[in-house]
Order: C-alpha cells, then sequence, then structure tokens
C-alpha cells in the first residue's frame, strides 16, 4: 500500500469506529433543569355562623333536601382543598362540603395537620351522663349523621388532647390522629399562651415567685455542671412538688410552673423558659423529663403514631407519667416500675410528661435499637 491510499484509508477507518460514540452522544438529551416541586398549599377555615347553631356539610356540591350527613357548630377549624365560590371541599378524617358563606378563610400552611392553640386534660364526675363507662367518655370524631349523642372512640379521665378550636358548647380536639370534640366541661385546659412566655427568660439558684421576673410558663431545668441540682415548687394552697436534675449535660427536666408559685433552685440549678419552636428529636433519652409533641422533646411521627421503648438501666429503674395539667396541680403523676432489664413499648401523647429514673427512652424507629 502507498503512503498516498493508505493515509486516507486510515483517517476513514478512525471515523467508522468514532460513529457509534458520536451517535450516542448525540442521542442522550440534555437533562432539564429539574425544578423542586411546589408544596401543597392547604387553606384554614374557620366555620361561622350563630353560637352552637349547625352548620351542615355535604357529600357532593350540591345541597337537596336530606342530603346532610352531618354539621359543626360554628367555630370549627377545618382544613381547605379546594377553595370555590359557592362551595368548598374540607378534609377533617372525612371529606364533605360546605357552603362558602359559612367559612372565614383564614390563612394557608403547607402541613395537612391543623395548628394546635392548646392541650384539654379529659375531667367528668363516674355517674356522668354522657360517659359511656364509670371510667370513659365518647370522644365524637365528627358530629356525622347530625347526632351529638352517638358514641366513639373512648378517652378516659386526665386523658390528654391537642386543643384545635371553641365551638360554641363544645371544643374540637386531636386524640393522636384523630379530630374530634367533646363538650366544653369535659376538659380542662391550658392554651399555648399560658405555656411559651414570649422572651427568653433564665434564672439560677435562688428563691423566687412567680411574677414580671419569672413568668408562669413551660421551662427546663439543667445543671451548670458542677453537680446535680433539685428545683422545689411551692404552690398557694402549699403543695409541693420537687424535680430532681441530674448533672448530665444530655439530660433536662421540663416543667410547667403555674401562676402563684414559690419556686427555690439549688445550687448548680439553671432555668430556661421553653421557646415555641421544633426542637431537634433524638434517637435515644438517656434521661430526664420529656414533653412530647411538636414545641416539646421528643419529636413524634408525622402520623403522631410514635412508639417508644423505656428499657431498665439499674436495678430499681421507673419512669413517672404525668400531663401538664398533673404540674398546674403541683401534682407527681404516676410512678412506674421496671424489673431489672424489662422493655415496655409506650405511645407519648402531647401534653404529657414522661421522668426517666435509671431507665432511657429510645425510639422504635431507631436503626441500631437492639445494639446493648
Amino acid at each position: 500500500m502507498s503512503r498516498r491510499t493508505g493515509t486516507p484509508l486510515l483517517l476513514l477507518c478512525a471515523l467508522l469506529l468514532l460513529l457509534p460514540v458520536c451517535a450516542a452522544a448525540v442521542a442522550v438529551p440534555c437533562p432539564a433543569n429539574e425544578e423542586s416541586p411546589t408544596p401543597r398549599l392547604y387553606s384554614i377555615g374557620t366555620v361561622t355562623g350563630e353560637a352552637n347553631a349547625p352548620v351542615f356539610y355535604y357529600p357532593s356540591p350540591e345541597e337537596n333536601a336530606g342530603d346532610a350527613i352531618g354539621f359543626f357548630n360554628p367555630g370549627a377549624q377545618l382544613l381547605l382543598l379546594e377553595v370555590g365560590s359557592e362551595w368548598c371541599r374540607f378534609s377533617l378524617d372525612t371529606d364533605g362540603y360546605l357552603k362558602t358563606e359559612s367559612l372565614c378563610i383564614c390563612g394557608t400552611q403547607t402541613t395537612g395537620v391543623l395548628p394546635a392553640i392548646g392541650y384539654a386534660f379529659v375531667t367528668f364526675a363516674p355517674d356522668d351522663p354522657a360517659a359511656d363507662t364509670a371510667d370513659s367518655l365518647p370522644f365524637l370524631k365528627f358530629l356525622a349523621d347530625c347526632d351529638t349523642t352517638g358514641s366513639g372512640d373512648p378517652v378516659t379521665n386526665g386523658m390528654a388532647l391537642e386543643l384545635i378550636g371553641f365551638c360554641g358548647n363544645m371544643v374540637q380536639l386531636r386524640n393522636s390522629s384523630f379530630n374530634g370534640f367533646l363538650r366544653r366541661e369535659h376538659v380542662n385546659l391550658l392554651l399555648n399562651e399560658e405555656l411559651f412566655i414570649p422572651r427568653l427568660v433564665t434564672a439560677t439558684q435562688g428563691d423566687y415567685r412567680t411574677g414580671d421576673a419569672l413568668p408562669p410558663g413551660l421551662y427546663r431545668a439543667a445543671t451548670d455542671g458542677g453537680g446535680g441540682a433539685t428545683v422545689t415548687l411551692t404552690g398557694g394552697n402549699g403543695s409541693v412538688l420537687v424535680h430532681t436534675v441530674e448533672n448530665n449535660q444530655e439530660v433536662s427536666v421540663t416543667m410547667y410552673i403555674p401562676p402563684d408559685t414559690a419556686v427555690s433552685l439549688s445550687a448548680h440549678a439553671v432555668l430556661t423558659s421553653v421557646p415555641r419552636e421544633p426542637r431537634a428529636g433524638q434517637a435515644v433519652y438517656p434521661g430526664g423529663r420529656l414533653l412530647p409533641g411538636p414545641d416539646g422533646d421528643m419529636t413524634l411521627a408525622s402520623d403522631w403514631g410514635g412508639l417508644y421503648l423505656i428499657r431498665a438501666e439499674a436495678a430499681d429503674a421507673y419512669y413517672t407519667q404525668a400531663t401538664l395539667w398533673n404540674d398546674k396541680l403541683l401534682e407527681p403523676g404516676e410512678a412506674r416500675p421496671l424489673a431489672p432489664g424489662q422493655t415496655i413499648t409506650i405511645c407519648p401523647r402531647p401534653g404529657e410528661l414522661i421522668e426517666l429514673h435509671h431507665c432511657r427512652l429510645v425510639s422504635k424507629a431507631y436503626t441500631a435499637l437492639e445494639t446493648p
């Protein structure tokens, strides 16, 4: 082969070898600029009307005689999925349609959970005519079939629920992932404005009384690292509640300090008000006193069904369950002993307080759960 004919042939072979690569390069489209999906916006609607007068809802946006499937009292809070000039579609454990003229649309949010305005604590006498049994009341998931006397999931005396709204002679509540209603006289209430102080408050060793310098509200107690500490609360009626704080920087004690309370902080005690903002959750809590919920110490699952294990770490291990209402009354709650090495499962509720003594709390979702 001559130099003149060999060189073009070599070039031709090289071009043929490159053709599949070029074709593949041409065939691959340039990646499009991927945009983050727009989060869904939910409108919040407040049912309006005369106090305690039923506002009916329907299965479809057509108002025909006899078609109403339930009602809400004015004041009820609803998540609105669609807002129209005449009808709105709502969601509250069930979907339905309500006249737009019966709603005050208060704003929008990106979460499908109605915001809580405080906590409610069930209270009733054993002989209360509304009670299912001596120790339970029916929790009405919604006022279906226009009936306020029907049975619902039972709630027991002292149970903590989230307060969603005021509806005349009823209150709207959240029981775990379910929304529903109880009569106003069957709950004690603590509102967010009673719990969360709008400024940072800190106190150290000394004697105080709740007032301007130490407003009543939610606090966390810890130590300055120099040793263990105590916080002693004395009510106007003489009742006393003592909180012990371990000298452990990973441990804090959350408490509600009610009005008209004398507060004594021992050496090494540091008391700080709890801000109303989410706190990063942990997989393991080695001790302390914990408030579950979005503004508390423990992050619950999005469906409010987060399970935790309590595992005994010593022969004298126990834990105490109380509520914020127990704190208001300066009551200690109920101590529950654990056998050596025992592990139990609990489902914490917003508004409860869980105090750990020689035991630890572990999220059941924690992947290393069974690691000693």
